[in-house]
């Protein structure tokens, strides 16, 4: 398995794939947005991508965050593209 920052690198094949990674981190399906860029090493730039599609609130809803990052990878391009 590869890893970059200690972290896996997977290839989610569909959002729910994006669900499951990181209800494996927050199960309780809301994820505190300060925790959420610490842990993955997300920088101010996209940061406030994140928060401008988000909203700038204290935390995020898991599914929205798995959509988002769906939507915005290779793999959900591709998807949409189809």
């Amino acid at each position: 398995m590869q890893q970059l920052n200690n972290h896996a690198i997977v290839s989610p094949q569909s959002v729910e794939d994006v669900e499951v990674i990181l209800k494996s981190h927050w199960p309780e399906g809301w994820i505190p947005v300060s925790e959420f860029f610490e842990k993955f090493g997300i920088g101010r730039i996209d940061q406030n991508v994140i928060k401008s599609e988000l909203g700038c609130v204290d935390v995020f809803k898991l599914v929205d965050v798995a959509d988002l990052i769906w939507d915005r990878s290779n793999y959900g391009a591709a998807d949409s593209a189809n």
